[in-house]
């Protein structure tokens, strides 16, 4: 048998259900800006009917909320992750190369261009007085800004690997960072929701970790049902986890013992697990910032490798290597002022320590000009000298401009693709971003009309109780009247 005031319960009901998803909507409003947040929506359903007097069919109880939910879509939140670790790593790769190239410091008056022209201006000026000291000074000025130059940009890079260490350091320390936070939010949220709640903010704050991880190394996250019924949520990068629900496996750098390139620094790091798992650098999936920082520290250029700082410096000990030794084969066959043979102009056999040698520093009576001793109008070392500025069998790529043109211009492509593929990947993830906000986005527009359509709801329920107050007092105090 109904209640007599079944009315009166279930527009009461009515009344909580409005005020429900008013305060929801008014939740949602005041998080429109916060990007860690996706909307909610109350799930409401018709409440337990009663059966009609004498069996006539069922009387409806009126509604109630059984839940208020976070509206996302996994598949579009997978999908996000993914670019956003491409983006992340094309990201990285365009800044290093873009610093990469101003190491170059071309074209500029102290660019490569510049000094290598210089030094071979000056022993051409050299040619019109041999014998003129201010002119010989003037060579070996010359030749000091040109072997500056390369131990300059040498350093610099050496220096930029370093910076790029140091960045593989930071990044790690960012993601062991972010898994606590993950593992101390599963805490929470298995606590809020051992009643059957929804922890949707926290859950949303936990989808935002995953967000921000994402950029730095590929992740992916599942939610599977533990031992004990409940939920668990996984947390893995480069395929091994990383957040078990309530553990962490975090990532721990190590100085190498050995260097892997001869180019390299020392102590430069390798990442592993805390578990001693090395983290394997060459798998496919192994993506985001920390693949770019690893690429453009260690990438040698050979075998499939990234072209990065060893690649480069290999290039430049190739230069001095070459050029040196040319220059100094020419040179060691002339003889000097006083009549002295088998003279080093160069010495170093890299970039970093390439120099003009010490005779010639010491004396610049020392530069061999002549192809006879004793004869100091002779200039014919002199000429063999200049023309190795445009000796096409020099290196693979013709004369020394060449090569470093090419170098320069390598690099300038690798910078430039790298600006291409981080432009591209941030339009694929803002396509994606796109699709997950026309979902999990708060729309204030759509918030406004769900506003109205609730206040209107709550109105009606509050006039049904009117009504059927009316309806009473007249039953029980008018009638007879």
């Amino acid at each position: 048998m109904r209640s007599s005031f079944l009315g009166f319960n279930i527009a009461t009901q009515g009344l909580y259900t409005s005020k429900t998803g008013l305060d929801v909507i008014n939740h949602n409003i005041t998080n429109a800006a916060n990007p860690a947040y996706s909307r909610q929506m109350v799930n409401q359903k018709a409440s337990r009917a009663l059966p009609g007097n004498n069996g006539k069919g069922m009387l409806g109880t009126g509604s109630e909320v059984v839940g208020i939910h976070h509206v996302r879509d996994f598949y579009l939140d997978t999908k996000y992750w993914k670019e956003s670790t491409y983006l992340g790593e094309y990201t990285a790769k365009k800044t290093q190369l873009e610093q990469l190239e101003s190491l170059f410091n071309e074209p500029s008056d102290s660019g490569f261009n510049t000094v290598f022209n210089d030094f071979f201006t000056s022993l051409e000026n050299l040619n019109t007085n041999p014998g003129n000291e201010a002119y010989r000074n003037s060579v070996k000025e010359a030749a000091i800004s040109l072997t500056g130059y390369f131990n300059t940009t040498a350093s610099r890079l050496q220096r930029q690997q370093q910076d790029l260490n140091f960045a593989i350091k930071t990044t790690v320390e960012e993601i062991n960072s972010i898994a606590h936070q993950i593992q101390n939010l599963n805490r929470q949220i298995y606590g809020a929701e051992l009643d059957g709640s929804a922890a949707n903010d926290l859950r949303d704050e936990r989808l935002y970790l995953v967000d921000q991880l994402s950029k730095l190394v590929d992740t992916s996250a599942e939610e599977v049902t533990g031992a004990n019924g409940k939920k668990e949520f996984i947390v893995r990068i480069n395929e091994q986890p990383l957040v078990n629900h309530f553990s962490v496996q975090t990532l721990e750098v190590r100085p190498r013992k050995n260097q892997k390139n001869p180019e390299d620094m020392p102590d430069l790091y390798d990442v592993y697990f805390s578990t001693g798992m090395k983290i394997d650098t060459s798998h496919p999936s192994f993506r985001g910032e920390l693949r770019g920082y690893l690429d453009l520290r260690d990438g040698n250029g050979t075998n499939g490798e990234y072209k990065g700082i060893p690649h480069y410096m290999k290039k430049l000990d190739r230069f001095v290597q070459v050029f040196a030794a040319k220059f100094n084969d020419v040179h060691e066959k002339g003889y000097d002022i006083q009549g002295n043979t088998n003279i080093e102009f160069f010495a170093g056999t890299t970039a970093m320590d390439f120099k003009v040698a010490d005779a010639i520093l010491q004396d610049v009576k020392k530069i061999a000009l002549s192809s006879q001793p004793g004869q100091e109008s002779n200039t014919e070392v002199l000429h063999q000298l200049i023309d190795l500025k445009h000796d096409q069998g020099m290196f693979e790529l013709g004369e020394p401009g060449n090569y470093m043109e090419a170098l320069i211009s390598e690099l300038g492509i690798d910078s430039k693709e790298a600006k291409m593929f981080e432009k591209n990947q941030t339009n694929l993830q803002k396509v994606v971003e796109n699709q997950r906000k026309s979902i999990s986005g708060v729309d204030l527009n759509e918030e406004v009309a769900y506003m109205i359509k609730y206040l209107q709801l709550y109105n009606a329920s509050a006039r049904m109780i009117t009504v059927i107050d009316q309806i009473y007092d007249t039953t029980i105090n008018r009638m007879g009247v």
